[in-house]
């Protein structure tokens, strides 16, 4: 097996998971970790009988993508979304047709962004609404402005039954998330359109014929994710501030169809929350704490009925399913590849084969670490290295309500492959230690949560699992603002990469795709200019000393390019240290295969001339 980038282009992320109630059969979507040059990323589809121990369904191909699985509840059923070339829709087929597989493919106006088989034997999806007739011969004759906003188009919830047709349920709704049962519908959503509506989503309920819309809480200043209802009408959805749309986790709120009340169930609790299911009117939940992921119930209080060590996927928003006294989900560790396993009295075992490229990768050693913060407060995260005198990258996760987490394969263990140690912190503002822990670094981006990571390092150095000064920071998004961060503030780094990340937090609040993101986690005004001034890296280039690669994708929404050519300009004009390396097609994120290249051994090269 290849090291390095090689290994990492061998392996397959998985991206969805569905299953039928009962747990007996599943599918499962994964992708290749990278596209070539003006192509999609390559993704297919299995699916699984786990009674019989056999895969029963395969969809792959060169030409479509397909993604997104949903399993009906006898698994008789499977809905898709796919896409080829230009064209996307989404996909119904029986899963047990003597004739071969013939899946009807409906052509949509855009890509559905959510799908579920409904219960009415259709397919309800999010789409991004088109424009009207009027609207669309006006562009063909060339009049192609618009107002800013103002002209977009809401993302609405849509529900397709063959022979029918489709009709779209919602109305002046941004639509999010969503779930049905029984012909009862739950959605997050926003009464403004566009991405930044997110930040002020709320919780709807309706039928499957959009009637009976009824709003039945509003967080205020949270997020809503994972929304889940019974067929009694009762809801629960995950609810925290949350830095990214399609992340789900946060404390576990339920919503009684009886009384209307809202109640917070696990309030205080020191686990993150990042997938609900009802079983009857009785919550299920997967948690993770630190390193630990497992599985608790709900009926007046809360039951644990499993956990293991290791994380599971996809990392922003995970599944899993109930199979009599199995637990089935997809999952990792640091020395297991992606795949679904089922978890039982007798071990646990591997459903899947997606990942076979990479067996017999031998794992690096891989420690699982705590550390007291500056204050005193506890703080996670993992060191990867085969010798304590390697050369230290320090590689700062996004978003910040994100987390880091070792796997056997990913895009930390390549610079191990190359020699290199890599420490992965979980500052304050992460996942993994209850809500109250997400939050922390709200109104101190770039503040405690720095302190955290070099805490974290002196921690290292301390106990001896360091012994080097060789020390490099890396980081993208969050990560990449903490990246030119700390090169301002500080001389603990020999040199920093940051990739897309924040250098001036005022022209990003005007300019970004997300503004309301910076205004709900600095829980400020960004007119008062108060913290965006005193955590904008452009404001302490002058007396800094630590040279900075910059990398960005031209194309990036959330994260524009200004803000890398804002930084950099500004080091050139003080004549420090700097270089830009610029990626055409890409957004928030390097995924051709090229680039990914360029990413890696640009990174290697920087970090390698200041040994």
């Amino acid at each position: 097996m290849e090291k390095g980038i090689e290994r990492l282009f061998a392996m397959k992320n998985i991206s969805g998971f569905s299953s039928t109630p009962d747990g007996r059969y599943f599918a499962v979507s994964a992708s290749n970790t990278y596209r070539e040059k003006g192509k999609d990323n390559r993704s297919f589809i299995e699916m699984y009988d786990v009674s019989e121990g056999k895969k029963i369904l395969t969809l792959k191909d060169e030409k479509i993508n397909y993604d997104r699985p949903s399993v009906s509840d006898d698994g008789l059923r499977i809905a898709f979304a796919w896409k080829k070339g230009s064209e996307s829709g989404i996909g119904l087929g029986s899963t047990i047709s003597s004739s071969g597989w013939s899946p009807e493919l409906v052509k949509l106006s855009s890509k559905p962004q959510e799908i579920l088989i409904s219960s009415a034997g259709g397919v309800l999806f999010i789409m991004k609404d088109a424009d009207g007739p009027q609207r669309v011969k006006e562009k063909e004759e060339g009049s192609d402005q618009y107002f800013f906003m103002d002209d977009d188009c809401y993302s609405s919830l849509y529900h397709y039954i063959p022979g029918m047709g489709i009709s779209r349920i919602t109305e002046n709704l941004q639509v999010w998330d969503f779930y049905e049962r029984a012909g009862k519908i739950v959605i997050s959503a926003s009464r403004e359109k566009g991405e930044s509506a997110w930040y002020n989503s709320r919780l709807f309920t309706l039928d499957l014929e959009g009637k009976g819309v009824k709003e039945i809480y509003d967080p205020k200043w949270r997020e809503l994710s994972c929304p889940r209802i019974s067929s009694s009408g009762n809801v629960s959805v995950l609810e925290s501030i949350c830095s990214d749309r399609g992340l789900t986790s946060g404390d576990v709120l339920l919503y009684s169809a009886k009384d209307g009340t809202v109640k917070n169930l696990t309030e205080g609790h020191k686990r993150t929350y990042t997938c609900l299911q009802f079983r009857g009117n009785e919550v299920v939940a997967l948690w993770r704490e630190e390193n630990t992921t497992g599985i608790s119930s709900y009926d007046g209080k809360w039951n644990d009925l499993w956990e293991t060590q290791g994380t599971s996927v996809p990392g922003p928003s995970p599944s899993f399913s109930l199979y009599g006294k199995y637990f089935i989900l997809p999952f990792t560790d640091p020395e297991s590849p992606q795949e679904v396993y089922s978890f039982g009295l007798d071990g646990r075992k591997s459903l899947t084969d997606i990942n076979h490229e990479i067996k017999g990768t031998k794992p690096h050693k891989t420690e699982f670490l705590r550390w007291k913060s500056k204050d005193g407060t506890e703080i996670y995260g993992y060191l990867i290295s085969d010798k304590p005198e390697s050369p230290l990258i320090v590689n700062v996760h996004g978003g910040p309500t994100s987390f880091s987490y070792p796997s056997i394969v990913d895009r930390s263990t390549i610079y191990v492959d190359e020699g290199f140690s890599v420490f992965l912190p979980n500052y304050r503002g992460s996942t993994g230690k209850g809500r109250e822990y997400a939050e922390a670094n709200i109104g101190d981006m770039g503040g405690m949560d720095f302190q955290d990571i070099l805490s974290g390092i002196e921690y290292l150095k301390e106990t001896g699992r360091v012994k080097t000064q060789d020390i490099f920071i890396k980081g993208g998004s969050y990560g990449g603002f903490m990246t030119m961060w700390a090169v301002t503030q500080t001389e603990v780094f020999r040199t920093g990469v940051a990739l897309f990340g924040i250098s001036n937090w005022v022209s990003f609040h005007g300019t970004s795709l997300a503004p309301a993101w910076d205004r709900a986690h600095y829980n400020e005004d960004p007119y008062r200019r108060n913290l965006y001034e005193k955590f904008s890296p452009l404001n302490y280039i002058d007396h800094m000393k630590v040279p900075l690669l910059i990398m960005q994708g031209i194309e990036d929404p959330v994260v524009p390019k200004s803000q890398a050519f804002e930084m950099y300009q500004a080091m050139k004009d003080k004549g420090k240290d700097v270089r830009l390396l610029l990626f055409p097609r890409e957004g928030h994120g390097f995924s051709e295969k090229k680039h990914m290249e360029a990413e890696f051994t640009e990174t290697l090269k920087w970090f390698r001339k200041f040994l």
